[in-house]
């Protein structure tokens, strides 16, 4: 799958059809039939989607996709790329979505999010608090990786 294609998916305006497209996007994914070279624009587009989509069910798929997309293609997307930031001042809009985003701030690799979520360390709900924590650890596993 392109970029264009993915593109015209997001541009649907029956819901239906595009959660369904949504979804076959998610499978392809997992199946490891998006083009390569491509993959961090696709992971960007996505993540902006994301963050301007109200629908909640929607915006859960789309958190999703790029989870399956960060974990099923760790290595062949461009880190440096992906915008980050939007996903962290998605933790400020979207409340509810907070465990999938700390997910993804997990894959950065960048460990001047780790103030960021510390913050969720300490967090009332137990699988935020796990997910933060896994999140970080992700980071710094990252980081050794590189420096060896």
């Amino acid at each position: 799958m392109l970029l264009k294609e993915v593109q015209g998916i997001l541009e649907l305006g029956d819901l239906t059809k595009k959660e369904l497209e949504l979804e076959r996007l998610d499978f392809d994914f997992v199946l490891g039939r998006i083009n390569i070279e491509e993959v961090t624009s696709i992971i960007n587009l996505l993540i902006k989607e994301a963050l301007i989509e109200k629908n909640k069910e929607l915006r859960m798929l789309l958190l999703s996709i790029i989870i399956n997309a960060l974990s099923h293609y760790y290595g062949d997307y461009h880190r440096d790329e992906i915008n980050w930031n939007l996903i962290v001042e998605g933790l400020d809009i979207f409340p509810d979505d907070i465990e999938e985003m700390i997910e993804i701030i997990g894959f950065s690799g960048d460990t001047k999010y780790i103030s960021v979520l510390e913050k969720y360390v300490c967090y009332p709900e137990d699988d935020i608090r796990e997910s933060a924590r896994e999140a970080i650890e992700s980071i710094k596993n990252y980081q050794k990786s590189k420096s060896r």
